[in-house]
Formats: structure tokens, C-alpha cells, sequence
């Protein structure tokens, strides 16, 4: 019986019971991110992508504990809960998937979502997934499908005590974690009373669809193309051991010392131009650009040859896109990859290396064939190739000549790759920033598009 289970339990625990308790380990902490982001994990060659959900979770101290562990039941656990009903029956998008609340005993678990599916369909997949958790959270459960969930987690309680060993163990996680016997008791009594909207109120407090951590893992150029427009997607880096960093670090010195030097890159605060395009997909263009090195404010005025203006702005509060339709305030989505596209031009990378902001990592090879074979391209040229990373993400991926000089930056640019090819880089004396070398043309590899820029200015800090 568990009464003869806790008699046992509490004569082996007070026989363990030797010295002083361990200090107590601090709780884990779940920082969940201003809006929701997926990190990508790249797997190539792999034929399913797997999609992860997370958001923070309780321990089952918390009073909270027994409508999650119900709404996990309805939502994410089994086959006729709503992520299999949705993903698996419906759309046959995959085999497994499911969403629960994991609760540990003394510390804040978490609420985590699953799925395996094939590459293509991973965006369609986390779109599903997303929209049964916010489905979820907007309207109370129906009755009906609640009554249903609860009674598939009262009638599976009966299999967690049907051998001595399953007592024991529970009478021995109680004992240990200080709880009262009749805690499972306690916690069935509640399930069985919980209405719909004390179901959705306990999740609601917890979960918000706007600010998840997602991971998707396989291989990135199938599945990213596919993500991107569900979830703003960043790339986990790859494992570097010291000879790696040693060489990316010694390989952005000889880039940056090519370009005019560290310093004279850390002392400029925003650099102006003229960048114009021709022979892409969307004929001539003129852009106006001015971008502060370190962050906002930016300005993109954009000309087409059909004399259609644009111009973005974007600053400390927001941002705004002016045009023929007027004006239109862009949401943090827009601003956010504005910006991320500014910080990844040929020259913004070096003043964002030389003020330390990117990490550099890379292999060095005379001949190019290491760093060739590391990296799993054809440079087409080149001593070096450098990596720029910022917080676990990929930002550019550079090769370099002989001299430091960059040949080819790559890049992702409006949710596509870029492989630009830089035919010359020029030195220029530049009012208030002194001698530093900048671009002066390029060309797009995949598109044939060939860039010129040109009336360069310069604000030192």
C-alpha cells in the first residue's frame, strides 16, 4: 500500500540522511525573447527537419500545475489532441507532434511543442503548430473536448500506480521533494473540477504565441527558404575549436589592415553613398544610403529608372516608408530586417569588426585548398576565408586575396543568399574620417546585377 511504501521510503531516506544539505542550486531561468524567433541548426543531407516550440513553464508546486497538465492532454498529448488532429490527420504534414507542459518538481519546467516533418514542409508545419497554440489561448476549450481530455488523463492514472515498484518510486519522489502523500490526489481532485476558462487563464499567464523560442534542425538551404517567412530565423553556429578562432582572428586583422586599419574603421560613426544597380531582374536603381555604424539612424532613398521613389527611414522609435501610396509606418518586423540588412554591406561589416561587435572565425591556407575544402566551396580564389558571427548567427561568410583584400562577401539580404564578387575596393580621404578603403564595384554572382557606389561621406565620432 503507499502507506506501507512512505513508512518504507521515510526509514531509507533518514538511513541516507549523512552531513550537511547541498547548497541549493539556482533555479533555471527562461529569458523569453522580445518576439518570437527560430534558430536554425543546420543538418545537411538529412531527409526531416525537426521543429521545436518553447515557453516558459511551472514546477508542479505551483498552483497552476494542474490546468496545464489538462491542457496538455487537449492540446498536445495523444491522437486525438489538437496538434495531431491538425498536423498529422489534417494536413499529413507528420508522423509525431504533440505539445506539453513539462513540470518538474522543484524548479520551472517548461511548455514545449514537437514536430518531425519533411524539409518543405517545415514552414507549412510550424505555421500549424503556432496556430493551434494561439487558437488555443483566444477562446475556451469546448466542453465537449475538454470532458474528453480529462477523462483520457483520469482513466491513464490508473497504469502510473499498477505495480509495487511504480508506488514506491512515487512515495519516494514525495518524501524527497517534501511533498504530501495525497499530492496526486490532490492534483486529480482539481483536474476534475477545472473549468475551461481557468484552463485557458493558467496557460494564457504563461505562454504567449508573439514571444517563442523555436529550433529547427536540417539542412539549411532546403529548410530556411521556408521558415524565414513564418519566424525570423538566425543560424546556430558550428562548434570552432582555438586553431579556428586563432585563424579568423589573424585573418580579419590582415582584412581590416587592408582597408585602411582598425582604427580608422572604429572612428567613423556613419557613412553616406550612392549605390546604383543595373542589369538585375528589376532594372536600374538608385539608393541614397546613409547608415550610423552603430545602428540607427538609417536612410534608404530608392529610385527606379521609372523615376518611382521610396524612401525608409528608420531611427531609435520605429520606422516609416514613404512612396507613391504615402506613408506607412513599418512594423518592428520590417525595421528589424531594414537593419539587418544595413549591418551586412561590404563596409559596415569591417567598422562592426573593427569595433569588436562580430567574432571571427575562419582557416587560413596559402593555396586556398584548406579553407576550401573546410568550408565545402569552390572559392574560385583567394588565401583566406572568414566567417563573421554575431550571437551564435552566421552574419558573412568573406573571401580574401593575398593581401587581406575581401573578393567575395556573402551574405543574407531580404531573406535570400547574396555572393558578391567585389571587382575594387578604392582608398579615399574622406572629410572628417580620414584614409579608409571602400568598395567601388561589384557584382551579384546569381543575378549577373553589377553595383557601382560612389559620392562617399563620412561622420567621425
Amino acid at each position: 500500500s503507499s502507506d506501507l511504501a512512505l513508512a518504507a521510503t521515510s526509514k531509507l531516506t533518514a538511513a541516507l540522511a549523512v552531513g550537511a544539505p547541498a547548497p541549493a542550486a539556482p533555479p533555471p531561468r527562461f529569458d523569453a525573447p522580445e518576439r518570437s524567433r527560430l534558430w536554425l541548426v543546420d543538418r545537411p543531407g538529412v531527409p526531416q527537419c525537426e521543429l521545436r516550440l518553447a515557453a516558459p513553464g511551472i514546477s508542479r508546486r505551483d498552483a497552476r500545475y494542474p490546468a496545464t497538465y489538462l491542457w496538455s492532454h487537449a492540446v498536445g498529448l495523444g491522437m486525438t489532441s489538437r496538434m495531431m488532429a491538425r498536423v498529422r490527420t489534417e494536413l499529413g504534414l507528420a508522423y509525431s507532434v504533440g505539445a506539453i507542459f513539462r513540470a518538474d518538481w522543484s524548479i520551472p519546467g517548461r511548455m514545449y511543442a514537437w514536430c518531425g516533418t519533411r524539409n518543405e514542409a517545415a514552414g507549412q508545419a510550424l505555421v500549424a503548430m503556432i496556430e493551434e497554440l494561439q487558437r488555443a489561448l483566444a477562446e475556451d476549450i469546448p466542453a465537449a473536448e475538454l470532458d474528453a481530455a480529462r477523462e483520457r488523463l483520469l482513466n491513464a492514472e490508473i497504469f502510473r500506480i499498477d505495480a509495487p515498484v511504480k508506488v514506491l518510486a512515487r512515495a519516494v519522489e514525495l518524501e524527497l521533494y517534501g511533498l504530501p502523500a495525497d499530492f496526486h490526489e490532490r492534483v486529480l481532485e482539481r483536474v476534475r473540477a477545472l473549468s475551461a476558462a481557468e484552463v485557458r487563464d493558467a496557460v494564457a499567464s504563461l505562454v504567449h504565441p508573439q514571444e517563442l523560442v523555436a529550433v529547427a534542425v536540417g539542412p539549411r538551404e532546403q529548410i530556411r527558404p521556408v521558415l524565414e517567412p513564418v519566424l525570423e530565423t538566425l543560424e546556430l553556429a558550428r562548434a570552432v575549436g582555438a586553431q579556428g578562432d586563432d585563424a579568423g582572428a589573424r585573418a580579419a586583422a590582415r582584412m581590416l589592415e587592408a582597408l585602411g586599419g582598425a582604427a580608422a574603421w572604429r572612428a567613423v560613426a556613419a557613412l553616406d553613398c550612392v549605390e546604383t544597380r543595373a542589369d538585375g531582374p528589376d532594372g536600374a536603381l538608385r539608393v541614397e544610403l546613409s547608415i550610423a555604424t552603430a545602428g540607427a539612424p538609417l536612410r534608404a532613398l530608392a529610385t527606379r529608372g521609372d523615376g518611382r521613389r521610396v524612401e525608409s527611414r528608420v531611427d531609435a522609435g520605429g520606422g516609416t516608408r514613404t512612396g507613391a501610396a504615402g506613408n506607412e509606418t513599418l512594423d518592428a518586423r520590417a525595421v528589424a530586417a531594414l537593419r539587418r540588412d544595413a549591418a551586412r554591406t561590404p563596409w559596415m561589416l569591417a567598422a562592426r569588426l573593427a569595433r569588436g561587435e562580430l567574432a571571427a572565425r575562419g582557416e587560413l591556407a596559402a593555396s586556398g585548398e584548406l579553407a576550401a575544402r573546410a568550408n565545402g566551396t569552390d572559392r574560385a580564389g583567394g588565401d583566406d576565408v572568414l566567417e563573421l558571427w554575431s550571437d551564435r548567427e552566421r552574419v558573412a561568410r568573406i573571401e580574401l586575396d593575398a593581401r587581406g583584400t575581401p573578393l567575395v562577401v556573402e551574405f543574407e539580404q531580404g531573406g535570400a543568399s547574396v555572393r558578391m564578387r567585389i571587382a575594387a575596393w578604392t582608398e579615399r580621404e574622406l572629410a572628417n574620417a580620414g584614409r579608409i578603403v571602400l568598395p567601388e564595384a561589384a557584382r551579384i554572382e546569381k543575378t549577373g546585377e553589377s553595383v557601382r557606389w560612389s559620392e562617399w561621406r563620412a561622420t567621425r565620432e
